[in-house]
């Protein structure tokens, strides 16, 4: 088949079944009045939600700069300059480029062992940093700014034809580009330099991008997963902005009826998405909420069911943030995003902080928590919400009055303890998606651990995907996270070779936990199923001297154990005294002391990821040992002596609920 001659003849078709022998001009007038009556702001509502984002400016009109000169950071903590043209179809921190001219299903992810990721150009043309060149425009008035998102646009539309090259190859990239081409419109459209011809040619691409999605639904394999939920708001998005696209009303009538079954699906009773991943997770609520704010606009219903699993989900963000806005990063983490409204500083932020969708979930629920919880993070709500955002901002509850306690999420295995001593969250669920394992990582009964709004103990995050197998490989492994385990044992079956595939090789058999006082127990017991090896873990967090003692059991006990502690890549210092590990970041100082016999302990650098690809250097503690258990105590102190006694006071109140541990492993004679 001629696919370049298929789509091509799409061309044709715009002009017979959407403009229907209409006037050019009196079309574009058509569209152009349409879609304000439909999208979240009109031109006058757009220069009062400017103002109440002025405080964005500054960075906005830095980053569009920056785009004006096609210096662009994707992937990387500075900017990389694309040269006069952007390279659309490569792989520009590799130099590989896929070849434009074949069709989208023959652009393929580089094979095993990698070296260079298809990521890159899918990124680029997701058009997410289009939305700052129309914010840029419509604060400062300045042509160049459009000028610039005209071109691109242009260049992107001759340099991808329908259908042919990598950046038709992955449907919800499609979908994505779509949503942000219509953003960036809502603040670029009244600019003259959006010629008659340029109007037509764009709303025409954005009816091929329709059907094509249409057509491509990534729906067809066993478990659909994000991508189809992504491919679902794209064609909702279209659906209900450009009504004049004769598909237009059962796009959005079909894709809001199946986002709503699907995202049931997706998403436990609890509120936890089935994906093993805290970043897909909040990825998933970014598309709801921003999907679910669009058809409340234009006053379509939505479901009771999937209002209130959304609003579970929400719940489950709030108490996964620690008190400075960050999230961990459990399971696979990519930057995913749908639209990026706001600048972020420092800008590694963005990818661990979901505050901004607690701020939207707070007007759409009247959630005062979810408002508190949101802190300052209100630009997506005053974009899309505008006023209603500004009267619930106001009347928001003090950031944090809320979270005390410990709440448990069954199905999706997190549990997550908040004390203004230290929050404690632990990963305990199986490895997600129906199974398969797609974003999961080897981490069942791994911890992270914060005080004092210091994210000290933390999981490794996503070094790679199929740019670097070995890397990703190495991300999942049970070794990158914070747990014990028989020397070089995996908790899942995972090859190196095939990515997005862990097999379940194991599971939690038992977890649970109770409260006495201000004293908090968790255990947890993971067998793997050839009973070759377990992990039985328990943690008691003390929430009078905010030491939190951990007891790792390894089977067998004739094996050796080996345990890993992440640090954060922000502790700049670790040191050891007389059996104590004094970790510093900035003036605040983190103690970790072993307690049991048996065991050697040291550190060693490692790396992290704080954004995908976007590496660090870190410190991690290790220790082997003996006998099959290791205990150990962490807490934040500024003195040894402090410290000394406040551990002495938590192993006492501690002795009722542990002393046999404690006895046993020579923490207490």
């Amino acid at each position: 088949m001629d696919h370049q001659g298929y789509f091509t003849g799409w061309n044709a078709d715009f002009e017979k079944v959407v403009v229907r022998g209409k006037d050019r001009e009196e079309f574009l007038s058509r569209v152009r009045e349409q879609f304000w009556q439909r999208f979240f702001f009109t031109p006058e509502e757009r220069q009062m939600r400017l103002s109440l984002n002025a405080h964005q400016q500054e960075s906005i009109l830095q980053n569009a700069d920056q785009i004006l000169r096609h210096e662009i950071a994707l992937f990387t903590e500075t900017p990389v300059a694309l040269g006069a043209r952007i390279p659309w179809h490569t792989d520009y921190l590799s130099g590989y480029t896929w070849d434009s001219k074949v069709p989208f299903y023959r652009c393929l992810p580089a094979p095993y062992p990698g070296g260079y990721d298809i990521k890159v150009p899918w990124e680029l043309s997701r058009f997410q940093f289009g939305v700052w060149l129309g914010m840029a425009y419509a604060f400062s008035g300045q042509e160049q700014y459009a000028l610039e998102w005209v071109r691109l646009i242009e260049d992107w539309i001759a340099c991808n034809p329908t259908g042919m090259g990598v950046n038709w190859a992955c449907t919800m990239d499609v979908a994505i580009r779509v949503v942000n081409w219509l953003w960036a419109y809502a603040f670029l459209a009244d600019s003259p330099l959006l010629s008659p011809s340029f109007h037509f040619s764009f709303i025409r691409s954005l009816w091929e991008h329709g059907r094509f999605i249409e057509r491509h639904l990534e729906n067809t394999m066993r478990v659909p997963s994000n991508h189809y939920l992504a491919n679902l708001v794209g064609l909702g998005y279209l659906g209900t902005l450009m009504p004049l696209f004769p598909e237009a009303l059962r796009w959005r009538e079909w894709s809001w009826g199946e986002f709503q079954r699907e995202f049931l699906r997706q998403v436990y009773e609890d509120g936890v998405s089935f994906e093993a991943s805290t970043s897909y997770h909040r990825l998933v609520m970014e598309m709801a909420l921003s999907l679910t704010a669009l058809m409340k606009h234009n006053r379509v219903p939505a479901q009771h069911a999937f209002l209130q699993r959304l609003e579970k989900m929400l719940e489950a963000l709030m108490y996964l943030c620690q008190p400075n806005g960050t999230f961990p990063l459990i399971g696979d983490h990519d930057n995913g995003r749908l639209h990026r409204l706001k600048m972020y500083n420092p800008p590694e932020k963005e990818w661990s902080d979901g505050r901004h969708l607690l701020a939207v979930g707070a007007v759409l629920f009247q959630r005062s928590d979810f408002a508190g919880a949101a802190g300052r993070e209100w630009e997506d709500a005053l974009w899309m919400l505008g006023n209603d955002a500004v009267s619930f901002m106001r009347t928001a509850l003090q950031e944090g009055d809320f979270l005390n306690g410990v709440r448990v999420f069954p199905k999706g295995g997190w549990w997550v303890s908040h004390h203004p001593k230290g929050v404690l969250t632990i990963e305990w669920g199986d490895v997600g998606h129906a199974g398969r394992g797609a974003h999961a990582h080897n981490d069942s009964l791994s911890f992270t651990f914060s005080s004092s709004g210091v994210n000290w103990i933390v999981d490794g995050g996503t070094l790679s995907y199929t740019g670097d197998y070995h890397s990703y490989h190495l991300s999942r492994s049970t070794a990158m996270h914070n747990l014990a385990r028989v020397v070089g044992a995996e908790q899942n079956c995972h090859d190196e070779r095939i990515p997005f595939r862990i097999i379940q090789s194991g599971r939690i058999t038992d977890f649970s936990w109770r409260e006495e006082g201000d004293l908090f127990e968790a255990q947890g017991y993971f067998l793997h199923w050839d009973q070759v090896h377990a992990l039985e873990r328990r943690w008691l967090f003390d929430g009078q001297s905010g030491i939190l003692l951990i007891a790792d059991h390894v089977y067998p006990s004739s094996k050796p154990g080996e345990l890993f502690l992440h640090l954060n890549w922000g502790v700049n210092e670790v040191t050891e005294a007389q059996g104590i590990f004094l970790c510093q970041s900035g003036e605040h100082r983190l103690m970790i002391q072993p307690l049991s016999a048996h065991s050697s302990w040291w550190v060693e650098m490692g790396k992290m990821a704080i954004g995908y690809r976007i590496i660090r250097p870190s410190r991690i503690i290790r220790a082997l040992f003996n006998n099959g258990w290791v205990v150990y105590a962490i807490g934040e102190a500024q003195q040894e002596q402090d410290w000394r006694a406040r551990l002495q006071s938590t192993l006492y109140r501690g002795r009722n609920i542990w002393e046999r541990i404690l006895l046993d492993t020579g923490c207490l004679s």
